[in-house]
């Protein structure tokens, strides 16, 4: 058990990196640990063999042996001499960057797997004076984006082409997601390049709009829509209304209404007074000054409808004979006057006749033919 102990504190200190302080061949002495031995044996190279002294070279493949209880402190140097190499007691089999021969193959930073490497694929991992440089490399990688395409290397870097995902739809918001285009639906405000829509919208993806009102307010033009040019009013051939009530026959020309002929408002009815207003036309309004039938026993009036009326009153009157007094009309005549005087001449009994000749008779006038002259007539 000792002997393997000892045999392993040995072979550390010669072949282990560290154990002597990466000392090269040449460079010793080094110093071997000191050991506390628990159990016999002799100290030399193998069981049996001569004592090692300080200042001997130990082979990595040697093992001290030290009697029960004695402290040994060893110094060995790394001898050039021993197996062609001292750096076998660094027991190294791959080559690091670092100006040393490290797997004593008699080559120096040769490149070895993972010599330098940097973990870019852009970049070169070269080994230069003991040194790690890594100049930019060239060509194809992978910058680990699905993302992207025709990765190449620049300046150090992987880089790739984003993908393009264009639908060309401006209501969709186009993104790459693990490789695969997706193109979402938003809600911005568009252009559906319709001229006859406003208020365009985006919505579900599409581009929705309203559709705009071409109504010019002009019953003379034709209105309508053109998708690229807008609205367009052209001259249209219709009846109109020129606003003129006393016009008629009014009718479009050129775009705009023109006015018809003056509007006739003679209604047929002599006692109305027709005239025309241009926002409410013809008026007939009653008057009663064409209506005066000339007899006081009548009250003369004028309806819009029927024309003159002439309604019988009870009015004091005259029946234009000088003997009689109190007339009255009734029934649109003048009468029931009373006898006032008696003839004494002619003339107060003339009775307006030509055909009779009135004589004074007595208290009542006698009116003689004046052809037949026969008897008298009492009025």
């Amino acid at each position: 058990m000792d002997r393997m102990v000892l045999g392993l504190l040995v072979t550390c200190a010669l072949a282990t990196p560290g154990c002597f302080d990466d000392k090269k061949p040449g460079e010793g002495p080094v110093d071997v640990p000191a050991v506390d031995v628990d159990s016999g044996g002799a100290f030399g190279t193998e069981a049996g063999s001569d004592a090692v002294s300080a200042g001997d070279f130990l082979d990595v493949s040697d093992t001290v042996e030290v009697s029960s209880g004695d402290a040994v402190e060893a110094v060995a140097d790394v001898s050039p001499e021993v197996d062609g190499s001292a750096c076998l007691a660094r027991g190294v089999t791959v080559e690091s960057c670092n100006g040393i021969d490290d797997d004593c193959d008699g080559l120096t930073d040769e490149k070895s797997p993972g010599m330098c490497d940097d973990d870019n694929p852009c970049t070169y991992d070269n080994c230069v004076g003991g040194e790690c440089q890594h100049p930019p490399a060239t060509g194809a990688c992978d910058d680990g984006n699905a993302c992207t395409s025709g990765d190449k290397c620049s300046d150090g870097e992987c880089i790739g082409k984003p993908v393009v995902c264009d639908d060309a739809n401006p209501c969709t918001d186009d993104l790459c997601q693990a490789g695969a285009c997706a193109f979402l639906p938003n809600a911005v405000t568009c252009d559906d390049s319709n001229a006859c829509t406003e208020k365009d919208q985006c919505a579900g993806g599409l581009c929705s709009a309203l559709a705009i009102s071409c109504d010019d307010g002009n019953p003379c033009t034709a209105d309508a829509c053109d998708k690229k040019a807008g609205c367009a009013h052209a001259p249209a051939a219709a009846e109109c209304d020129d606003g003129n009530a006393c016009t008629v026959g009014d009718a479009c020309a050129g775009g705009a209404c023109q006015p018809g002929s003056i509007a006739t408002c003679d209604d047929g009815v002599p006692c109305t007074a027709d005239a025309c207003d241009p926002a409410a036309g013809c008026t007939h309004a009653p008057t009663a000054a064409g209506c005066d039938d000339g007899n006081a026993c009548t009250d003369d009036s004028c309806d819009a409808a029927t024309g003159c009326v002439h309604l019988p009153n009870a009015a004091t009157c005259d029946d234009g004979i000088a003997c009689t007094s109190g007339e009255a009309c009734s029934g649109g005549a003048c009468g029931g006057g009373a006898w006032t005087c008696s003839c004494k001449v002619d003339s107060d009994c003339n009775d307006e006749k030509t055909c009779t000749s009135d004589r004074n008779s007595g208290p009542i006038p006698i009116h003689r033919s004046s052809v037949m002259d026969q008897s008298a007539v009492q009025t």
